[in-house]
């Protein structure tokens, strides 16, 4: 049950009444201390899954409450309605607390697919005088580093229309999930805009954070490891003669059987895993298994496939896509050094993140982040900047070198390049608005493929350094 402004009533059993008196339709809910009773006057509209009705609170005012099921698509969009309604108004006297004497003129919940701005992230903007701010919120369960890709989106919006006096953005975070977007902050171009970050917390409070002050980045650098034997070299033998496997040494040692990027297999602390969906454990007798898998998927994974509508076709473009890219690096840029090249190093946990990364060196010994995604996705820039970030730091002190990544090459301890690599129809049209925003410390590159990327990598526009997006 659904009134305009107010959380929410789950119409669980014993929790409501609906009772048709002389007076009318009168309906009870209550859940968590709250209670709420409505008379039904009439009815606005009915849909499969949702039932809108005009009631009658006390005072006689007239008012709206909605019925949804949140089973049903209508029912369930609602509900999600509700809820950003209520964080727009949570999100309001935030910032007018946190901008007093300012006039927010605009605060909005609403789609905006041309500027590609979410409803899921209530945005405004305050004014005082001729100076104005763009504000922002990431909901309680929402993507916070989410948000600040939205929020240079509505930022640079505002600026077309009214120019240099919007001054920055200002984003409010939950407790818990600031971390992310404060690094993220501490690389965006301070040329660019102001940056404000708020950290919201249960109770009506709210705090500034200053990126700043994070510290150093939680991060860890394990040396390579060998290939190890678990005596069934014969098994790998079997597999590599199948076309499209690889053997991939994982950063925490072990190894991954793929067929072009699709795992179907793995060793982990010395046990064999078999599976494509679900993994089970399984002996070396069952071994053989594997060569099944890998069989059936060399068939149906493949650039000529006579059954492109195949599910383990169509399944991990992105990880075909690095797979095509780590077996032939050079051919995204010839200055790459073909071997080695590896992939997430080093380890880190970010929960919106959901790109794959590889680690590659030039042949000047300066590493390069190479970012790859097969489909649209405007968030790629800040995401692929917690890889870098990471990155970064390591090389800069010489982590890299003096644990032996990168053998017989001269890895210098310099800041790496970040590429950003997709099919030329898959590059989100926002992901260069957003570049604009990044700090000239980033050097990033912009990579375009052909369509035709599973048969093979070809370049057909790359577009390199900060001055190619100027802000």
């Amino acid at each position: 049950m659904i009134e305009p402004g107010e959380e929410p009533i789950a119409l669980g059993e014993g929790a409501y009444t609906i009772e048709v008196r002389r007076t009318g339709v009168w309906i009870e809910a209550w859940e968590n201390g709250r209670n709420l009773v409505r008379r039904a006057v009439g009815l606005r509209n009915a849909v499969p899954g949702m039932l809108e009705l005009e009631v009658e609170k006390f005072g006689k005012r007239r008012g709206r409450l909605t019925l949804a099921d949140q089973d049903r698509p209508r029912g369930a969009a609602a509900g999600q309605r509700a809820h950003r309604q209520i964080f727009r108004e949570q999100l309001r006297h935030m910032v007018q607390r946190r901008f007093p004497g300012w006039v927010l003129e605009e605060l909005t919940t609403g789609a905006d697919l041309a500027h590609s701005l979410s409803p899921a992230y209530p945005r405004g903007l305050v004014r005082r005088g001729r100076t104005a701010w763009a504000v922002i919120g990431a909901p309680p369960g929402a993507a916070a580093g989410g948000a600040l890709s939205f929020g240079i989106l509505w930022l640079d919006y505002l600026r077309g229309r009214r120019g240099r006096q919007v001054e920055g953005l200002a984003l409010f975070v939950p407790e818990g999930q600031y971390v992310v977007v404060a690094q993220r902050m501490g690389f965006l171009a301070s040329a660019a805009g102001g940056w404000k970050l708020f950290v919201y917390a249960g109770g009506g409070s709210e705090r500034a954070v200053d990126p700043a002050d994070l510290g150093n980045l939680e991060t860890r650098l394990e040396p390579p490891r060998g290939r190890p034997v678990f005596g069934i070299e014969w098994l790998e033998r079997e597999l590599m003669a199948i076309e499209g496997t690889e053997v991939i040494d994982l950063a925490g040692g072990g190894r991954s059987y793929r067929v072009r990027g699709l795992e179907f297999g793995r060793i982990v602390e010395g046990s064999l895993w078999a599976g494509i969906d679900v993994k089970r454990r399984i002996g070396a007798s069952s071994a053989s298994r594997l060569v099944s898998l890998a069989r059936e998927l060399s068939r149906v994974r493949r650039p000529d496939s006579s059954d492109p509508s195949h599910p383990y076709y169509r399944r991990c473009p992105e990880a075909w896509l690095e797979s095509r890219i780590r077996r032939r690096v050079d051919d995204l840029d010839p200055s790459l050094h073909r071997n080695p090249v590896y992939g997430q190093i080093p380890a880190f946990e970010a929960g919106d993140r959901d790109v794959l990364d590889l680690l590659a060196a030039d042949h000047s010994g300066r590493l390069a982040v190479i970012e790859v995604k097969a489909s649209a996705d405007l968030h790629l820039p800040l995401q692929a900047l917690d890889y870098w970030m990471r990155v970064r730091h390591h090389a800069l002190e010489g982590g890299f070198r003096s644990l032996g990544y990168f053998s017989g090459l001269p890895v210098r301890d310099v800041v790496p390049r970040l590429l950003l690599v997709a099919p030329a129809l898959e590059f989100h049209p926002a992901v260069e608005t957003i570049l604009r925003y990044l700090s000239p410390e980033v050097p990033v590159e912009c990579v375009w493929l052909s369509g035709d990327w599973r048969r093979r990598i070809r370049v057909v526009r790359r577009r390199g350094g900060l001055a190619a997006f100027p802000a």
